[in-house]
């Protein structure tokens, strides 16, 4: 880490966009000014900590519903599946028997 040491009204550069400047030192308070370009973010650490903390959670929630998502709509997957296997079997065996009748009915005449 770089240490510096700065008077009010010293600034430091930071590349070429980035300038820090020492705007107030009252006590163990030191305010800081930053001229930087207006896409880059600039957070206080603690806030740029809870920032990545939630961000976190967040991945994780949306990982857990991705999942529960998944089985759910494998589960209807399966269910569908049986439903038309149950409704196709039931179709058959209607015509099956409808064949077998006829074929039986024939044969007797």
């Amino acid at each position: 880490m770089l240490v510096l040491t700065r008077k009010k009204g010293q600034s430091i550069m930071l590349g070429d966009g980035i300038e820090i400047s020492v705007v107030e030192i009252n006590g163990d308070a030191v305010r800081i000014g930053i001229k930087a370009p207006k896409d880059m973010t600039i957070y206080r650490r603690e806030i740029y900590e809870a920032i990545q903390d939630e961000n976190i959670r967040a991945s994780k929630a949306a990982l857990k519903m991705a999942g529960q998502l998944k089985k759910m709509l494998t589960t209807a997957g399966k269910q569908s599946i049986t439903d038309k296997q149950t409704t196709t079997g039931k179709q058959q065996t209607a015509s099956g028997k409808q064949t077998t009748s006829d074929k039986h009915n024939s044969s007797e005449v």
